[in-house]
């Protein structure tokens, strides 16, 4: 009876999950590409000096706010977009004496960018369930293996890498808001000093379970045995790595033109 429990709660936690950790999911695999272009050899230099490795780790998932019911209710889904992220640097570049506006924003386009390619290619055919689960379960084998750049123990314990106030700082994101309202010319909602209050520990605490929900599996097996059964119906194309490792290239690239 016990083997089939924690398949049957991983099939419904993430059935019944708020749509706050999808978008090639954050717990851990936007902290995993963050670390990779933040402290792999291979990219090395990419970040200004300026720019605090942790602090941009743990910023990539700020982009994630939108799938927040805080931010949905709100109308504020647009923070999910090149244009918002576009927004968010601009506003990092006026306020140059806030380092850690800059990095933030180095996060924030990094994880759009990333998001951009596996979308169009990796998870571009499957439904949403299936995206979900295809998504927590590339997580689980990151958060077991490490990055599949660099195959390995992950340098930190994934629990301890999550949003707070300082990587998804209010009053850039309120400042940003605005200043996608004038670059686009769309009349959106902006984001409000409450929005942040609730939506940054719901998307934090929304992290935190899915990093239970990882060590409720206890291993990869049930993951890796889900992601080769999708690829032997042809539902996927292939494993996920070289789609990572696209991910992980277009996102130094939005950082590589915006230094």
């Amino acid at each position: 009876m016990r083997r089939f429990l924690v398949p049957f709660l991983a099939l419904a936690f993430v059935s019944l999950m708020p749509r706050t950790v999808l978008s090639w999911g954050n717990a851990p695999t936007h902290f995993s590409i963050a670390n990779d272009l933040a402290n792999n050899s291979g990219y090395t230099g990419l970040l200004p000096a300026s720019d605090n490795p942790n602090l941009f780790i743990r910023a990539s998932a700020c982009t994630d706010l939108a799938w927040t019911q805080t931010f949905k209710t709100a109308g504020l889904g647009y923070v999910h977009t090149p244009e918002f992220a576009e927004a968010l640097y601009d506003v990092a570049l006026r306020f140059w004496w806030k380092s850690n506006w800059r990095t933030i924003a180095h996060a924030y386009g990094a994880h759009i960018a990333a998001d951009g390619v596996v979308h169009s290619t990796f998870l571009a055919i499957v439904g949403e369930l299936i995206h979900s689960l295809v998504e927590v379960s590339v997580d689980t084998l990151i958060f077991y293996n490490g990055t599949p750049i660099v195959p390995s123990t992950p340098p930190f314990v994934w629990e301890n890498i999550n949003v707070g106030d300082d990587a998804c700082d209010p009053l850039l994101f309120i400042l940003a808001s605005r200043r996608y309202r004038e670059r686009t010319g769309h009349a959106v909602p902006t984001i409000q000093l409450g929005h942040m209050l609730v939506a940054v520990p719901g998307l934090a605490s929304s992290i935190a379970v899915e990093y239970d929900y990882h060590k409720l599996k206890g291993n990869t097996d049930l993951s890796e045995a889900f992601l080769q059964n999708l690829v032997n119906q042809g539902v996927l194309p292939g494993g996920f790595e070289s789609y990572y490792g696209d991910s992980l290239e277009a996102a130094a690239d939005w950082i590589q033109v915006h230094q």
